[in-house]
């Protein structure tokens, strides 16, 4: 009987290759078709989640065929599942760190992890004392382990320094047009991309910073 194992080890490695090497490509040629603003940024992500989709079916039907017994045929497809995860992730890096992103998609991203009231504007100031200002964020992640017992974990974000460079006229609100200005800012080129260097020093000045 093979080593199951080898069979999942060896499906990772070939799928996440082939899914990796693949959605670079895809992705670089949309990237040449748009070379300037964000009209590059939503069909890369698609082709990005669409094969980080398909590992995760291949995953889980996976570990359906583990459970049902079928060792061999559930580890290759678990394998190739968790490799064209990888694989798609890794096309992601890649083209965030060849083509940067977006001034446009940029301020999107932004109000959509900030913007908790959905009113357009980051509000600095929360107002009350039981609510924390537009400028944090929390993401919690649920772990269960074999024992069923369950733990969370809670990361929380911030861009205060971002939104203090965005509010022009001191009035603790950041409305679309002050992100857009203060992003746009570091597109160097004004191809509409904060790419490369820009994009270093927009992060290094400015970008969202991990609190803990």
């Amino acid at each position: 009987m093979a080593n199951p194992f080898a069979i999942g080890g060896g499906a990772a490695v070939a799928t996440g290759l082939v899914v990796g090497f693949g959605a670079t490509k895809l992705m670089d040629d949309v990237a040449e078709r748009h070379p300037t603003g964000s009209d590059a940024d939503k069909p890369a992500g698609r082709i990005q989640w669409g094969a980080a989709g398909l590992g995760f079916a291949s995953a889980a039907g996976g570990m359906v065929a583990l459970a049902t017994g079928r060792v061999d045929l559930g580890a290759a497809l678990f394998g190739a599942g968790a490799g064209a995860m990888l694989g798609s992730f890794g096309a992601g890096i890649a083209f965030g760190a060849r083509h940067g992103v977006g001034v446009d998609t940029s301020v999107v991203n932004v109000l959509g992890g900030y913007d908790h009231n959905r009113n357009g504007v980051i509000d600095m100031d929360s107002g009350s004392w039981w609510r924390e200002p537009e400028t944090i964020r929390t993401t919690t992640t649920r772990h269960e382990d074999s024992d069923g017992d369950v733990t969370y974990d809670t990361d929380t974000y911030s861009i205060e320094r971002l939104a203090t460079a965005s509010d022009a006229d001191r009035n603790w609100k950041v409305t679309t047009d002050e992100l857009r200005t203060v992003i746009g800012g570091y597109d160097a080129d004004g191809n509409g991309r904060i790419q490369k260097d820009e994009l270093k020093r927009f992060e290094r000045e400015v970008g969202e910073r991990f609190l803990g």
